[in-house]
């Protein structure tokens, strides 16, 4: 869900941009339904300049993933979000605070470019 932070570097690539949001826009629109890197990566070099550049997005928004979901920093925040909330929510034992506090720190990740991003200007 942190849109800005995948998709910032590729303003001028408007295909690219929306690739790097497709995935989390599909999950949205139904949870069972993935975009995989593997299979993006098929139509990086498509003769169809719109399908290769949605297709790079895809591919790039799973290298950031990988990357920022193994950092420490994620993971701690995440994991202290997940047990505030479930504190809050007697009787959740389920995926919903650990999914919530993955979602926060992706949140507050976008703010912080955002905030970034003004004062640039």
């Amino acid at each position: 869900m942190n849109y800005l932070a995948h998709g910032w570097r590729f303003s001028d690539e408007p295909y690219v941009l929306a690739g790097t949001a497709a995935p989390d826009w599909l999950s949205v629109i139904d949870r069972k339904t993935r975009l995989r890197s593997k299979t993006a990566a098929e139509f990086v070099a498509n003769a169809d300049p719109v399908v290769a550049a949605i297709a790079r997005g895809i591919v790039q928004h799973h290298i950031d993933d990988g990357w920022f979901h193994a950092t420490p920093a994620f993971n701690e925040l995440s994991l202290q979000f997940a047990v505030e909330i479930r504190e809050m929510l007697p009787g959740d034992e389920g995926f919903r605070p650990s999914f919530l506090g993955h979602i926060i720190v992706e949140l507050l990740l976008d703010r912080q470019l955002a905030l970034a991003i003004v004062d640039d200007r």
